[in-house]
Order: structure tokens, then sequence, then C-alpha cells
């Protein structure tokens, strides 16, 4: 299988890559992990043009399957799935770290997903810690980012589940990204 980029260094798939790409993705579902394994590079190999359809296996019921999803996103780092991955921070230990370390590499693009998260499940330590990591790694390589200090601030302060939400909001409010009350 081979994909082509266009002029803006963006992967296309030919039209042969659709079929090809749904194999892979079925592949990604099975017993043999040497398979799964197998599919997943061949994935990332085709970049931006698998994209669309690992996002869906971010909430696929197989634990395995969202586990090679997020483990395909760590090297394809793509903001088209920066709100799935940020949706997985409440998911098992290697799942949720993975989608962790995919958002990192998406960068400043997955700081909107990840304030998300924080609004709508505060009360999840899973959502807490891996939003801190996140927002740690997001610092470090924006460190004038104008919200994400307020954000870790109340990661780190008192009553966080009163706390995160508010500031939360507020950051999505003044993004002009949720109406105000």
């Amino acid at each position: 299988m081979s994909y082509t980029t266009d002029h803006s260094g963006a992967a296309r798939s030919s039209g042969g890559d659709e079929r090809g790409i749904s194999a892979l993705i079925d592949q990604l579902r099975d017993r043999d992990g040497l398979k799964r394994q197998s599919a997943r590079h061949k994935l990332v190999e085709m970049g931006p043009a698998a994209v669309p359809a690992l996002i869906p296996l971010l909430s696929d019921p197989s634990e395995q399957a969202r586990w090679e999803a997020a483990k395909a996103f760590t090297e394809i780092p793509d903001p088209r799935a920066a709100e799935p991955l940020a949706a997985l921070f409440r998911d098992e230990d290697g799942i949720r770290w993975l989608a962790g370390a995919a958002l990192i590499n998406i960068g400043e693009p997955a700081f909107v997903p990840v304030v998300r998260q924080l609004l709508d499940h505060a009360d999840s330590p899973r959502t807490r810690d891996t939003s801190a990591r996140v927002l740690r790694e997001l610092k470090r390589h924006s460190p004038n980012h104008p919200y994400i200090d307020a954000m870790l601030d109340a990661l780190h302060g008192p009553a966080q589940a009163e706390t995160i939400p508010w500031v939360a909001r507020g950051i999505l409010k003044q993004m002009g990204l949720i109406q105000p009350d």
C-alpha cells in the first residue's frame, strides 16, 4: 500500500488503500499480537491517511483495539484524534498513558480537549492525573500559553472536584468555546 502527499505534505490515500486500511484495522482486533503489531506499523507508515479509520477504534469495546489505536496515535500526531484520545483518560492505565503520550505529541491542539475532559470528569482521579501529565508537558513546550498555569493550579489545589470544573469552564468561556451562563 502506498500513499501520496499533496503540496501541503499531508498524506492522501490512493483509491485502493481504503480497502487495505480496512483490512489493517480488522487486524488490530486479531488475537495474534504479531499480526496486530504489523498492522499497526503499516497504518503508522500510511500516516494521516489512516487517521479516519483509526479514530473509531479509540471507542471500540475491545480494550486491545483501543490500546492499538492509541499506540498508533503516539506516532501519528494528528489533531483530529485529540478529542477521542482525551476521552480515554478514564480507561485502563496502559491505554490512558498512551492517550496522554499521543496528546503530548499533538501539542497545543490537545489543550482544549484536555480541558473539556476536566470540565466533565473532574471527579475522576484518572482524568486528573493524566490531564496534569499532559498539561505539564504542554507547558514545557509552550511556556507562555495563557491558560495552562491556571488549569495546573486547579489540578494541584484544594477542593479539586469543585475548583477544576469552575476553572475549566472559565477558560473555555474566555476562549469563546462555550457561552457565558
